[in-house]
């Protein structure tokens, strides 16, 4: 998303974090013909859920103490996170990672 963000302000076209989660979730489903099946957490579509946390590293979490709404945690987690922000994964609504 941080690289999406990036070359969408490079051509004049910025979008926010929620626009950003969007296109990265529901976007991505409705593009692909299958929002009725992925891409949302309404009851019958497949579960495959990444769970983030925002304060993961030393860096998002000083920058989330800064954050004064959830898109502004969400931007941040959308610019400076990285895979150590990843606390769990679901797949079909089962746990397949935990990182504790």
């Amino acid at each position: 998303m941080a690289e999406a963000y990036k070359v969408a302000m490079l051509g004049g076209c910025a979008f926010n974090a929620f626009e950003g989660f969007y296109l990265a979730t529901l976007g991505n489903a409705r593009g692909l013909g299958r929002a009725s099946e992925i891409g949302t957490l309404t009851p019958g579509a497949w579960a495959d859920i990444v769970v983030l946390d925002p304060a993961a590293t030393p860096v998002l979490a000083a920058r989330d103490e800064l954050s004064e709404s959830l898109e502004d945690a969400l931007f941040a987690l959308m610019m400076l996170g990285d895979d150590r922000a990843i606390e769990a994964t679901y797949i079909r609504g089962d746990r397949v990672y935990s990182a504790r």
